[in-house]
């Protein structure tokens, strides 16, 4: 009965497991405090930038490059998304923190930031992250 208490009260209160890894944002970097690895992972986003930041994972299916995905979000996000979104936050706070939860397949994938600004989006200032799950 306890045990089952303390289950629930974890879920209740939004307690995740220990990251897997760590993403800290800056403008307009992300710097990861381990390779990111196939299979269930736990993400850890701190946003140590001055404006807010996202996190989104989307992998690239075969023969769908990293071009594709960018063009499809620079004209609107209209029509059939070029990757698949597998994870991720759509804004976090300069200070805050979150968390998310993905089980990685082999591919080629992207962690990115869309949000824009006068300067440009985002990832074009340098907030895009390649890499590949064997």
């Amino acid at each position: 009965m306890i045990l089952l208490f303390a289950a629930f009260f974890a879920w209740a209160s939004g307690a995740q497991e220990k990251p897997s890894i760590t993403i800290v944002l800056t403008d307009h970097h992300f710097r990861l405090t381990a390779p990111v690895e196939g299979g269930p992972l736990v993400w850890h986003i701190r946003n140590e930038g001055t404006e807010p930041h996202q996190a989104l994972v989307v992998r690239l299916p075969e023969r769908v490059s990293e071009f594709s995905e960018r063009a499809w979000i620079d004209h609107g996000s209209k029509g059939a998304e070029p990757g698949e979104r597998i994870g991720g936050v759509e804004s976090v706070a300069a200070g805050k923190e979150a968390s998310f939860e993905t089980d990685l397949k082999p591919g080629n994938y992207l962690l990115l930031c869309t949000m824009s600004e006068e300067e440009g989006r985002h990832y074009d200032l340098g907030m895009i992250y390649r890499f590949a799950i064997e």
